[in-house]
């Protein structure tokens, strides 16, 4: 991920509010688009409005990476700016992931966490999340869906992790194959699959286990059959048939 910084230059003679009113639109339509991540700031000094974000890519804010609403809103920008807005790439951020660059990816995976802001759609082989814009964009134009889900998978992952009053909840929502957030993932998955032609897995969650003799004999809840092992530490078990991933519980695994 890279800190990028975009500069606008509002025209004389327009309003402040008339500008961030269609400045709002343009950066909310980069953020659905997945070219900006959910951390930002907006910086205004005098008539120069800064924003500063967070991108998966050094050229994310290209032009060429805009949903449709992009382009409108950033024509509409263009008619009411004095000169070309600037933009420029302040730095990798440390510790961030990087962008997924295979040309071939055998699969990908639907995954986030209550830390991730990266694309919830994961290369299955470089293991990297794919930019949400080098992907087929839904039938509304963006990737509000995507987004939706990895929003409300992380909220219920915090609940969890919190071991407070919603803890019980996020668990089953985040492990639970007929849980709502399983089900809208797995529908996300299936459309993802059907555009591209690439298998798409869903990752459930997996912490509780009753014993490590129990655990090596689970089996994948939607057909019964043995999980397929896997290299990765992330994804250590794997149905081909039902499209799911897991790992062994891991409260056995800390031990």
């Amino acid at each position: 991920m890279f800190a990028c910084e975009y500069k606008f230059f509002p025209r004389k003679g327009i309003s402040s509010e008339g500008f961030l009113q269609d400045f709002w639109s343009f950066v909310g339509a980069l953020g659905r688009g997945g070219q900006t991540m959910n951390e930002d700031s907006i910086i205004q000094s005098g008539s120069l409005i800064r924003y500063v974000c967070i991108c998966p890519e050094k050229d994310s804010l290209n032009v060429r990476n805009h949903s449709t609403y992009a382009q409108k809103s950033y024509k509409k920008l263009l008619k009411a700016s004095a000169r070309k807005p600037q933009i420029k790439m302040l730095g990798k951020i440390v510790e961030g992931p990087l962008a997924c660059k295979c040309r071939v990816r055998p699969f990908l995976v639907l995954f986030t966490n209550f830390l991730d802001h990266s694309s919830p759609i994961i290369c299955g082989k470089c293991r990297q999340p794919v930019p949400l814009y080098h992907l087929p964009r839904l039938e509304s134009g963006n990737y509000r869906d995507y987004l939706a889900w990895q929003e409300n998978y992380r909220s219920c992952d915090s609940l969890f992790m919190l071991s407070g009053v919603g803890e019980k909840f996020g668990y089953d929502q985040i492990s639970e194959l007929k849980s709502e957030l399983t089900k809208f993932g797995r529908t996300i998955g299936a459309s993802l699959e059907k555009k591209t032609g690439v298998p798409v897995y869903y990752y459930l969650h997996r912490y509780y286990g009753t014993s490590p003799k129990a655990e090596s004999k689970r089996r994948c809840p939607g057909c019964g059959s043995r999980w397929a092992e896997q290299e990765s530490k992330t994804f250590q078990m794997r149905c081909d048939k039902c499209k799911l991933l897991s790992t062994p519980a891991q409260d056995f695994l800390k031990s």
